[in-house]
């Protein structure tokens, strides 16, 4: 037998289900746009599989991020951040 997901019951495992990931690659500049608002300070942001410092390193306003330097064509950049998703 197969056990099908139900909802989510707690609210740990709705927070959870909130993350969402975008990844940027072959920009060139010191700006960042992202497809959904990042309203949390609850963010996470890698640059070449390192995590960046968002005290030094990069802002974030509304769904951009600015750089504090300019990123390369090569440069791949994942952002991790929560993003409110209905839940059936």
């Amino acid at each position: 037998m197969i056990v099908l997901p139900t909802a989510p019951t707690s609210k740990n495992e709705r927070v959870l289900m909130q993350w969402t990931r975008e990844r940027v690659t072959g920009i060139t500049g010191s700006t960042l746009t992202f497809s959904n608002v990042i309203t949390s300070d609850v963010h996470l942001l890698f640059k070449n599989g390192s995590l960046l410092d968002p005290e030094t390193a990069y802002t974030v306003t509304y769904n951009t991020v600015a750089l504090t330097v300019a990123a390369i064509s090569g440069d791949v950049f994942v952002l991790f951040y929560h993003f409110p998703r209905t839940t059936t």
